[in-house]
């Protein structure tokens, strides 16, 4: 489980480059495997779209909707899931840094590893990058913090790997491979 301490603790940001061996493209999901979480994914959205709730859930309505109404700011080391078209729709409001057109920059992603990814801000006008950023830092052990963190989540909810695809095919998110996520479950 994630103790308070652990988890309000920032990682310190190494010089450990993410190594483009570990990175991984997108690619097609034709699988069987793909195909059953993808069916559970569905049923999960429809649910979702119904208004269903775990009666389980430990969280309140009022817990859940604390943060909004008490204008919560975030510091560097929260992690919040944003869709990929906000960020394009917010970067296109700036302009350009070399030709100062405002509505030209777009986000890319690449070098996928597990949860985390390479963002690159780029001006579709003139080729220009801007800044590129990874989304979670490096560890000192080699690791990405991200992955760790939601490793040991997983596992403090009794789910493993099986559980990180249903969750990666329910918000289309990557997720660590087996392997790595068996590397950062032994090597937390």
């Amino acid at each position: 489980m994630i103790d308070a301490k652990r988890r309000s603790k920032a990682p310190e940001p190494v010089a450990v480059p993410h190594n483009q061996e570990d990175c991984v493209e997108p690619g097609p999901s034709g699988t069987s495997a793909a195909k059953k979480i993808s069916r559970s994914a569905e049923k999960l959205q429809r649910a979702s779209k119904e208004g269903n709730k775990h009666e389980d859930s430990d969280i309140s309505d009022e817990e859940a909707n604390s943060s909004e109404e008490e204008g919560n700011s975030c510091d560097e080391t929260e992690y919040r899931l944003v869709q990929t078209g906000a960020l394009k729709k917010i970067f296109s409001s700036f302009p350009c840094k070399v030709c100062k057109q405002t509505g030209t920059l777009d986000v890319e992603f690449s070098c996928v590893r597990g949860f985390s990814s390479k963002m690159r801000i780029i001006c579709t006008s003139c080729d220009e990058e801007q800044t590129s950023e990874y989304t979670s830092p490096s560890l000192p052990s080699g690791g990405i913090d991200i992955n760790r963190r939601m490793v040991e989540a997983f596992i403090s909810m009794g789910l493993n790997h099986s559980g990180a695809q249903k969750l990666g095919v329910a918000v289309n998110l990557h997720v660590p491979a087996r392997k790595n996520f068996n590397r950062y479950r032994s090597n937390p």
